[in-house]
């Protein structure tokens, strides 16, 4: 269910601007349907739902109202969807029905990253549980038939969650890609529209080092901003440092992001690999705002972001080099008290 708003009312917004509307919902009742319907939706699809069907009812709402083309044409490429042909310079392109519909999923989801496994779930219509090498052996096909390597790019998934960014200009030399913020940004959307909460990937996109230093128009591409608030750069290390290196983040993304959501998404991390630190929870001067002394990290753990006098919540802490603390008794001692006291245990 949707807060707020039912999706009867949002439908409204949509149908008055004339875009086409399906209704893919759990509500299964003959008189849910008619509502739908008679509100202006073009199809009403019940959950659970098979991705092929729902590819194929998607069509045929796109072909109705006029939005979606049978013919694809790309260089010296032309796909007909309703005839289900391919030709290549003109000259016809025998395909199997299988090799067909991969080559259309390729082309209505093209720019986007998909796995092996959304590939077998939107091609082949069914949750696979073989192996998924029978995807690499239909892309090696359709590349050799077509000559398209350039165009049927797939990114498979390794296991990985997302993409790090390092991004460190203070401590660098110039004539560095970080250095030209037109080619950060450039790259920034690039990674955007594969990663990050833009992307509809799932996968994270982060920046870690100095997020205050990244042109202020990327701000919204990032999942975590992870910030180096390591204690020894800070005189004394504490929650006024941390406020001032948030407030810095806040300004630097005010174009294009709240003080709320900057704050939600930043990380702040100590350094344990730092002699001693590992042992002790980093720095064990760190200072909250009461005048009360812990060792950082714990420190990081109870901050509680002050933006313009407003409370705000942090997206979280982290170490450098986490590992190194493996060897405190219990193992990751200071990491497990950070973790409880900003997500209490239930009793």
């Amino acid at each position: 269910m949707l807060p707020k708003k039912n999706g009867y009312e949002i439908s409204q917004s949509f149908i008055k601007q004339n875009v086409p509307i399906i209704f893919l919902t759990a509500k299964d009742s003959v008189t849910d349907k008619v509502k739908g319907l008679k509100l202006g939706a073009d199809d009403y699809i019940v959950k659970p739902f098979e991705s092929m069907e729902l590819l194929a009812r998607i069509e045929v709402v796109l072909r109705r109202t006029g939005k979606f083309s049978d013919i694809f044409e790309y260089r010296n490429i032309k796909v007909d969807f309703a005839k289900r042909e391919v030709f290549k310079n003109n000259e016809k392109i025998e395909m199997t029905a299988q090799e067909f519909e991969l080559l259309k999923v390729l082309i209505q989801n093209k720019n986007l990253a998909l796995s092996r496994e959304k590939l077998l779930e939107s091609a082949w219509g069914y949750d696979y549980y073989g192996d998924t090498r029978t995807v690499d052996m239909h892309i090696q096909r359709l590349r050799k038939k077509l000559s398209w390597d350039d165009i049927i790019v797939t990114v498979y998934k390794y296991g990985y969650d997302g993409f790090d960014i390092d991004f460190e200009p203070g401590y660098i030399s110039s004539g560095n890609l970080v250095l030209q913020n037109d080619r950060v940004e450039i790259f920034v959307e690039e990674l955007g529209k594969r990663l990050g909460p833009m992307s509809g990937t799932g996968k994270l996109l982060v920046v870690d080092g100095e997020p205050q230093k990244m042109p202020s128009s990327v701000g919204k591409y990032f999942d975590y901003f992870i910030v180096q608030a390591y204690s020894y750069f800070a005189y004394p290390p504490g929650d006024k440092d941390l406020n001032k290196r948030l407030n810095s983040t806040v300004k630097n993304f005010a174009s294009v992001m709240t003080a709320e959501e900057v704050a939600r998404n930043y990380i702040v991390a100590e350094d344990f690999e730092r002699a001693g630190y590992a042992t002790n929870g980093g720095a064990t001067n760190f200072e909250d705002l009461e005048g009360n002394v812990m060792p950082a990290l714990i420190g990081m753990a109870r901050w509680q972001p002050l933006i313009d006098g407003k409370t705000m919540r942090k997206g979280g802490i982290g170490t450098y080099h986490m590992e190194y603390e493996y060897n405190n008794l219990p193992e990751y001692k200071w990491l497990r008290q950070g973790i409880q006291i900003m997500n209490p245990a239930k009793q």
